[in-house]
């Protein structure tokens, strides 16, 4: 029960523009994680889930960079961070930049192993990405552990921070930091 005499202010949220696209991002990489799944564990449809794989791939990179202009386009509007001690701020501080970088890195690296492997990416059938790169098979798979081994693991390795966190701070200390971003 609340105390009627207490006045409670709204939660300060994140611009609305911010949570769609940080909300969009995670239903983008769930269909990106499943499609590399079924090519894994199907026969692969023809190369239709890898090729899908590829073009959201290529998709998210540029949705990734339209979400970091826009963040910083909107830095005056974003809410106050939440009362917490100075490593907590630089922790989430540091895993979101790092979730920037690898969420970046993640379709980067696709795309270049994909151009020194060399093929052409297409884009849903609607175009094609010609190889732009001299094919070299090396650097090729170079960047096929990059991609598949250390930035997939950082990616998975952050994100459970980030949630994490986020579900620390609704049920633990009840501080309404999911709240902002919902």
């Amino acid at each position: 029960m609340s105390d009627p005499s207490v006045i409670r202010m709204p939660t300060p949220k994140w611009p609305l523009l911010v949570r769609l696209l940080h909300w969009l991002s995670v239903v983008l990489l769930l269909a990106i994680f499943g499609l590399i799944t079924l090519h894994e564990n199907t026969d692969g449809a023809g190369g239709l889930y890898i090729g899908l794989h590829k073009a959201l791939g290529v998709c998210f990179f540029f949705w990734m960079i339209f979400r970091l202009a826009n963040r910083v386009r909107q830095r005056d509007q974003q809410p106050k961070p939440v009362a917490a001690p100075r490593w907590q701020q630089l922790s989430a501080s540091l895993v979101h930049s790092l979730l920037y970088v690898v969420l970046l890195m993640m379709p980067l690296t696709g795309f270049l192993m994909t151009q020194f492997g060399g093929r052409a990416t297409s884009i849903f059938g609607w175009f094609e990405i010609p190889v732009l790169l001299s094919p070299d098979r090396a650097i090729g798979r170079i960047l096929n552990q990059l991609h598949t081994d250390l930035i997939w693991t950082a990616l998975v390795l952050l994100t459970l921070s980030h949630v994490s966190a986020a579900l620390y701070h609704q049920f633990v200390k009840k501080d309404a930091t999911l709240k902002r971003m919902l």
